[in-house]
Order: structure tokens, then sequence, then C-alpha cells
């Protein structure tokens, strides 16, 4: 099975013609920043002259004034509402069906979201690793070596499907108060990450990086405290030291083995396993 690969197996032979991934990397951001450059620029001009984008009907320059201003005379709901209107919607299981039906949905929705993962990282692993016959010369196999491509097309379906939602019921979504740019840097470290995911397969197995990234929760800690001061409980701090402690149990048990032997794995997701941390 393609599913279940060797730890001494190499996880994709690199083609000769394929430039390193720091240089692949560079060129991507560049790319990136031909893009990034021109908005950074209108978003300051647009935000200088504000008032000259202000009207009341839908125009160039009401989208141009929502992306880089956005809709200020709006208000979010305070906090203290948002949680009370929660609490109201999420009433607590009080019968034993409830909590049968409770229970049902969690388990549907749990096993959705393992078959997807596994799912999806198999495929990316076949794609990544496994060789194509050329239509013209069908002796030589050659690797899909472009990552962005199949990023891109991740993105468009998404995309599509995220636009016939939103269109369903248009009219009840609440105004963007925000300006669209923000939504840029989530994009942007979204893209970079799924690239550095898609590009770690060509040296690694999927289960190596799934055990990784399960670990990703100490990082997320580490980067809360330092960027914005948040504090976690002792119980937060152990689960997070727990998960790396495992995964890193995982990675020198499988490398202190000697070459000679054939040791298989086969992949589970981990992630939903990990903490959220917010």
């Amino acid at each position: 099975m393609d599913a279940i690969r060797t730890i001494d197996s190499p996880a994709r032979d690199k083609p000769p013609d394929e430039l390193v991934w720091p240089l692949r990397l560079f060129l991507i951001l560049l790319g990136y920043s031909t893009v990034a450059v021109p908005a950074a620029l209108l978003i300051c001009y647009v935000r200088r002259n504000r008032h000259a984008f202000e009207t009341p009907y839908f125009s160039v320059r009401q989208l141009l004034r929502s992306f880089a201003v956005g809709n200020q005379e709006y208000q979010l709901i305070p906090a203290g509402e948002k949680e009370s209107a929660r609490k109201d919607t999420d009433p607590i299981p009080k019968t034993k069906a409830q909590c049968i039906h409770i229970a049902i949905l969690l388990l549907f929705f749990f096993s959705g979201i393992q078959v997807t993962l596994v799912a999806m990282g198999v495929l990316q692993e076949r794609i990544i690793t496994r060789g194509y016959r050329r239509t013209d010369k069908p002796e030589v196999e050659e690797k899909f070596g472009e990552t962005q491509f199949l990023i891109f097309c991740n993105r468009i379906v998404a995309l599509v499907l995220s636009l016939l939602i939103l269109a369903k019921d248009w009219t009840k979504q609440p105004p963007h108060v925000p300006p669209l740019y923000v939504h840029s840097y989530t994009s942007f470290s979204n893209t970079i990450s799924s690239w550095c995911q898609y590009e770690a397969l060509k040296y690694v197995s999927f289960p190596t990086q799934t055990i990784c990234k399960a670990s990703k929760v100490v990082v997320t800690m580490l980067m809360g405290r330092i960027v914005r001061g948040q504090r976690y409980s002792w119980f937060e701090y152990g689960c997070g030291c727990t998960i790396a402690f495992g995964a890193s149990l995982f990675l020198l048990s499988s490398s202190s083995k000697h070459a000679g032997s054939a040791i298989t794995y086969t992949s589970v997701s981990a992630e939903p396993f990990s903490l959220e941390i917010s």
C-alpha cells in the first residue's frame, strides 16, 4: 500500500534540476511582493483621501474604501452580549435522549474530521511522492514538483464553495466592519504554511509530519504568551509538553532503528486531539 511507508526509505527522489526549497520560497515571496507592494501603496492613498471615496452607492470607490478603510460607521457586537447570546442558544442537555443525540453528533463530526484529514494526507503524499509518466515519453517518470499549483486549486475550490454559501443568505449577512485587507495576513500565512506542508512531504512521510504538527500547540502557546501576553493554566502547559514529549519519543525511536530493519506504520491524524488555544 502507498499509505504505508518504511522509515528507512526516502520520502521522494529529488530531480536533478529542482531548486533547493529556500530558493523556491524566496521566488514565491518575490512573486507575492508584486501584489503586496502595490496593494500597500493603494491602501495608504485611500486612507489619506478617505473622504473622496465616500459614496452611498455601490461603486469602485466604495469597494476601495471597504478594502482600505472599512465601514467604521457600524459597530461590532460587544463581547459580553456575544457570550450571553451563546449561552441562550446552547443549552445544556438535561435528558438522556438529548445526551445521546449530542453524543451521536460528536461521533459523527469526529469521524468526519478523521476521515477527511487522513484521506487528505494520503492523497497529498501520493501526489508528491509518486511518479507520473510523460505523454510524449511513457518510459520516463517525473515527480510533481510545483506545489503552488496544488495550493491554487485548493484555494479556488474553497473560494467557490464559500461564495455559494454566502450567496445563499447574502441579505442576512452582517456588514463587514474591518477593512478587507486585514484578511490578507491570515491568507498569506495560511498559504505559506500549506506550501511548507506540501514541500515537507518531499523529505518526510505523512505520519512523521502529522506527529510534528500535533506538537504545534507548544509554539502556539509561546507565541500567545510573547505577542499577546496570554496566560495559560498549568494543565494547558502540561498537555502541550506531553504532546511534544510524545512526538519526540516517536521520532527518536524511529531514527534509532538500524538501517536493515523494515518498520512500517499507518497514518492516523492527531490534530483533533490537540488543544485549541486562543
